[in-house]
């Protein structure tokens, strides 16, 4: 069925003055837990599409997710695991590509392409930026999914690619400026064949597809929207307006968790690559026209279980009886044959359960390598504040601590207790604002050497639960763009 923007997109105000602190990812960027709700049941889950429009009174503001000042800081603080060009972050003006081999990216050279023109595109920067780590973390636990950030900043007037399709859901957050979205018709057909040629890597998520196809829905994102754009809709964006233009892209990858693709590793659980499977093309093909098969796991209950014998009591059997009735479907004979016994197998079980319980476990890096790679180096003069919320932990009579980050456990010497007491409880006075502290505050506190106050400042940002204070020559760099555009 080929959906008509117009038809599908619902226009939601989001005027609603937040009143109290968001916890959850997907109400951190909606503003309330209701509106948040709502996605999930009448858009996300029946993959709508859906225009959010941030208008009238409304004060929602992302901008502190990520900005032209975070690219220049990541990018000059001579960070351990610097971004790539390629791999991490390219410059795209009308389709053509810059920097197509993989070194270090240099901010210099980002900012004279974007003076020139072109699209700014960074790849998986929840990998690289605290706040965004946070927010994929939590939706993907809210989705169920695998979630990753792109991140697009694009001079006024100008399109960084051609017509072209994403093969994942994704949710755009429009951060400043303006941009103008066309959604093209395709037939269903070709849509099918490209998606699947994208599935094996024939093509990219950024191949071009005819410059000339017809692009007649549109809609213009100002800041504090949110668009939602379910799998395959093929559609071009530039920005429009006087003013540079920035948007993330978050990926939610859910195609993989569906009843299909547990037909998959069934019928073939000794491969390990899914769209290389023997099998894969027929099912598939299925799929394409089977609606109950593009459905998705229900994975609820399955996400809390350790192992494969730790399942919740009836599942493995519930699976058991819909793929028995799924399969009856399926065509050849041959193949429908081999799911019936396939279905009867532990083995296959076994291999299906261990392949979504890693898919579950993927998507963003854990927390410490994130802060790790976008750290920088630190010296004497520079300044730390604390991030995340924390407990120490002293076990009775031991010889360690234990210092927990949201999900993360790591032990420390129990010499460095004041210090970290005063590193992760340090605020200025009278107020709940994180002060920030330096080198030399935090060994009077700790009362130890230079040495091991080193120590403890690099198993705190190791463990994110301090971050540096930015002071390299890039910050700002946002308005400076901005003054010579």
């Amino acid at each position: 069925m080929q959906w008509r923007w117009s038809e599908l997109l619902a226009c939601v105000c989001l005027n609603t003055v937040l009143a109290r602190a968001l916890t959850g990812g997907l109400q951190q960027l909606f503003g309330t837990e209701s509106d948040a709700t709502e996605f999930i049941k009448e858009r996300f889950q029946q993959q709508k599409p859906a225009y959010f429009s941030c208008r009238d009174n409304c004060t929602r503001d992302h901008r502190g997710l990520w900005s032209l000042d975070v690219m220049a800081h990541i990018t000059s603080s001579g960070n351990s695991r610097p971004l790539q060009y390629e791999k991490n972050v390219k410059l795209v003006k009308d389709g053509q590509t810059a920097f197509t081999s993989q070194k270090p990216a240099k901010w210099s050279e980002l900012r004279n392409g974007l003076m020139k023109g072109a699209t700014i595109v960074a790849n998986g920067m929840q990998n690289f930026h605290q706040p965004l780590h946070r927010l994929c973390s939590t939706i993907e636990r809210e989705l169920l999914s695998w979630v990753y950030v792109n991140t697009y900043n694009t001079p006024a007037n100008m399109a960084g690619f051609a017509p072209h399709l994403d093969d994942t859901d994704t949710l755009i957050v429009q951060l400043e400026g303006q941009k103008e979205w066309h959604f093209c018709g395709l037939n269903p057909v070709d849509l099918i064949k490209i998606r699947r040629q994208k599935q094996r890597g024939e093509i990219s998520d950024t191949t071009n597809l005819d410059p000339d196809i017809s692009c007649s829905e549109t809609l213009i994102m100002s800041p504090g929207d949110l668009l939602y754009v379910p799998l395959g809709n093929v559609h071009k964006v530039r920005s429009v307006g006087s003013d540079m233009s920035g948007h993330l892209t978050i990926s939610i990858n859910r195609h993989d968790l569906t009843w299909a693709t547990l037909l998959s590793l069934l019928a073939d659980p000794d491969s390990e690559e899914q769209y290389f499977r023997k099998h894969a093309d027929a099912i598939s093909k299925k799929a394409a026209e089977t609606p109950a098969l593009q459905s998705r796991l229900p994975l609820e209950d399955f996400q809390w279980s350790v192992d494969n014998n730790d399942l919740p009591v009836g599942l493995k059997e519930s699976w058991q009886k819909r793929v028995l009735e799924l399969a009856k479907d399926i065509e050849p004979a041959s193949l429908r044959t081999h799911l019936m016994e396939q279905a009867k197998s532990e083995k296959a079980w076994q291999v299906a359960f261990t392949d979504f319980r890693s898919r579950l476990g993927m998507g963003t890096l854990p927390l410490h390598q994130a802060c790790v790679a976008a750290m920088g180096k630190t010296k004497q003069s520079s300044r730390f504040r604390r991030t995340s919320p924390w407990v120490l932990i002293q076990p009775m009579g031991g010889q360690e601590l234990v210092v927990a980050v949201d999900a993360n456990r790591e032990k420390a010497p129990a010499s460095w207790s004041a210090g970290l007491r005063f590193a992760l409880g340090a605020f200025d006075e009278g107020t709940s604002r994180r002060a920030p502290f330096s080198f030399l505050e935090l060994k009077a506190a700790a009362a130890i050497g230079s040495g091991e106050v080193g120590k403890m400042l690099r198993f705190l940002l190791d463990s994110c639960a301090i971050e540096r204070v930015a002071d390299d020559p890039a910050a700002d760099a946002t308005s400076k763009i901005k003054t010579e555009l």
